[in-house]
């Protein structure tokens, strides 16, 4: 994907669909689900016996049609149900992922595309749903009290739907890659626009606090995490980022680093810088923020 191509992409948070879904709440949810993953990369390795990273966290608004067409028939979906909000949300493996996460229980290759899932295999993955369930509830707790509960799940999408398909939802996409083969599943989880509006709102009011309180730091590690600028190539301790993997990359997106929060950033210039970023701190890691894509410079696919 070129330059252009990716310059003319509109912000992941320009719905046009409903102004609840502000910028400040996309980065919000971005900064929680990327902390939930971090929590999970320590769990998941060790429930499955695997080396489990997480690779990418979006945040998007969809239809609810849209969400369940995503996790057709050999999905795996599973509900919770939101104590102080009163609403469910619906989380879903789609078949390829499903079939990926049962080849790592059983060791061997597990096909459920265009099938409907046993039961067996879904008592599997019910014993690992009570993870990313703690795990979201652990990191929203510092913005919003969601007092999440495992309901069940299902081994047919069909077997329930908890809103109408034109319903707008906020879905929140966890990538995750597997050892070194670098095997990826997606976990993607729909939150009805509706029901989580309050925690939305309080989002809002919690980033633009942040941003506000954020000019008045005075530390050298957080003065130089406020905002750097990310070239073609960017080399931090212990991490890379090649120009082919800045191409692909969208306004809106969050670059999670790996390092450690308490590593200043040693930035490698190499030629025209491509992207504005805000780097922050997400868990223990340094994460940053695609800001803007500038509409010139060429990759020279430097390293």
């Amino acid at each position: 994907m070129g330059v252009e191509a990716i310059a003319d992409q509109p912000a992941p948070y320009d719905f046009g669909v409903s102004s609840r879904l502000s910028r400040e709440a996309v980065v919000g949810l971005k900064r929680i689900h990327a902390t939930a993953a971090d929590e999970l990369e320590v769990l998941l390795s060790r429930s499955f016996g695997e080396d489990i990273r997480v690779s990418n966290v979006h945040v998007t608004q969809v239809r609810y049609e849209q969400f369940v067409a995503a996790a057709p028939l050999g999905s795996y979906h599973f509900l919770m149900a939101s104590e102080s909000l009163g609403g469910q949300f619906q989380a879903a493996f789609d078949p390829d992922s499903t079939a990926k996460m049962l080849a790592l229980v059983f060791g061997s290759e597990s096909v459920t595309n265009n099938r409907e899932l046993s039961l067996v295999d879904a008592r599997v993955l019910d014993s690992r749903v009570g993870l990313f369930v703690e795990a979201l509830n652990r990191s929203f707790a510092p913005y919003f009290e969601l007092g999440l509960t495992s309901v069940r799940s299902m081994i047919n999408p069909k077997q329930v739907k908890i809103i109408d398909d034109n319903e707008t939802v906020v879905q929140a996409e966890l990538h995750f890659a597997v050892g070194v083969s670098k095997t990826e599943f997606c976990l993607r989880i729909c939150y009805p626009q509706d029901d989580v509006t309050p925690v939305l709102v309080a989002l809002s009011d919690v980033e633009r606090a942040s941003a506000t309180e954020a000019l008045h730091r005075s530390t050298p590690i957080q003065q130089s995490l406020m905002r750097v600028k990310l070239p073609l190539s960017v080399q931090l301790p212990t991490w890379v980022m090649n120009a082919e993997s800045v191409e692909s990359l969208a306004v809106g997106d969050v670059i999670r680093t790996g390092i450690p929060t308490t590593t200043p950033p040693r930035l490698c210039i190499a030629d025209k810088p491509l992207l504005d970023v805000n780097t922050f701190a997400i868990g223990q890691r340094i994460a940053a923020e695609v800001l803007h894509i500038h509409h010139t410079g060429t990759p020279n696919h430097a390293h």
